[in-house]
């Protein structure tokens, strides 16, 4: 009877370890997988007119993007940030904003424009054609409207994520 109260004793004790350990990790993977999606905003100027785009520059907030969104505010839109410079292609896969896409070089040329007016659209790609290490999304008919064009220059800083 004794021995089997302290096997009783002992399994909770190590049930109450594993679920703490278990717990430990699940709060540590929360934590860093959150502020791997915080929202990092940039002011972005083009030919004088300002847009407040979140920066998308991980592999998880590029993949993710302006999916499953409703709206996305007048002067505001998303910028992919890339470490190289590579042709680039988007789509609007469970994207439910009709966008405008600005495909920009290394030095902050825009190179390519694409208006995707298709929304939820896993068949079409918008492609830059050429390499780019940039891509601002918009909503659709923002560059039209503000006379927009290719070899427009695009000023913005890169915040750092911490």
């Amino acid at each position: 009877m004794k021995k089997a109260k302290q096997n009783k004793t002992k399994n909770k004790m190590v049930i109450t370890l594993i679920m703490s350990i278990l717990i430990t990790i699940i709060m540590n993977f929360i934590s860093s997988y959150s502020q791997e999606i915080a929202k990092i905003k940039s002011l972005i100027t083009i030919q004088g007119h300002n847009i407040t785009a979140e920066i998308s520059d991980t592999e998880k907030t590029r993949e993710k993007g302006l999916m499953w969104r409703n709206q996305l505010g007048k002067n505001e839109g998303m910028l992919f940030i890339y470490n190289d410079s590579a042709t680039r292609c988007f789509w609007m896969k469970n994207t439910f904003i009709a966008l405008d896409m600005a495909f920009i070089d290394s030095n902050k040329v825009i190179r390519t424009i694409h208006t995707a007016k298709t929304v939820n659209d896993s068949t079409t790609f918008y492609s830059s054609y050429v390499p780019v290490k940039y891509v601002l999304e918009v909503n659709s008919g923002w560059f039209e409207e503000h006379g927009i064009s290719l070899g427009d220059t695009v000023l913005f800083s890169h915040p750092k994520r911490k």
